[in-house]
């Protein structure tokens, strides 16, 4: 290809390919509503090393809205397993506290961690999680990856 280069005051502005002006594209749009769209448009929950359980608006909102959630582990699988539950009403029945203004859940859930015995390095996210035929929010903890970026170091 040869291009030709445009300069303005020192600086290259643009750069036009001269010798291929037949080529013809085929472009195709791209819908806006098409897509994967953010992480805040599907089911999103984080299961922090404290046992804290994150929920976004979506997922929230999918189990019916609860004021409380029961909470399950099935060892032989490795899966979490989240109900909606009536707060004072269900037995064992964890608290789901709105978090900031955007309709997320928390759910402090430590006794989780310290029960089932489960050993997280860093903030887990479920990319798969999904609501089973009985309701039940399924978190296959194989299938958890960090939910935190690296972060580069900013001194040696």
């Amino acid at each position: 290809m040869v291009f030709k280069l445009f300069e303005e005051w020192g600086k290259i502005v643009s750069m036009i390919d001269t010798q291929n002006t037949k080529r013809r594209y085929s472009w195709k749009p791209l819908p806006k509503e098409a897509g994967r769209g953010t992480r805040w448009s599907a089911m999103y929950v984080t299961l922090s090393p404290q046992g804290g359980i994150w929920l976004s608006r979506l997922t929230h909102e999918s189990m019916g809205s609860p004021d409380s959630y029961a909470i399950f582990y099935d060892e032989e699988m490795n899966v979490l397993g989240l109900q909606a539950a009536r707060l004072n009403v269900t037995k064992n029945a964890y608290a789901a506290n709105s978090r900031g203004n955007h309709g997320g859940q928390r759910i402090y859930a430590h006794r989780l961690i310290r029960e089932f015995n489960l050993y997280l390095a860093e903030t887990a996210m479920f990319p798969r999680c999904f609501i089973d035929h009985t309701g039940t929010l399924i978190l296959e903890l194989d299938d958890a990856k960090p939910a935190t970026r690296k972060r580069k170091k900013k001194y040696g």
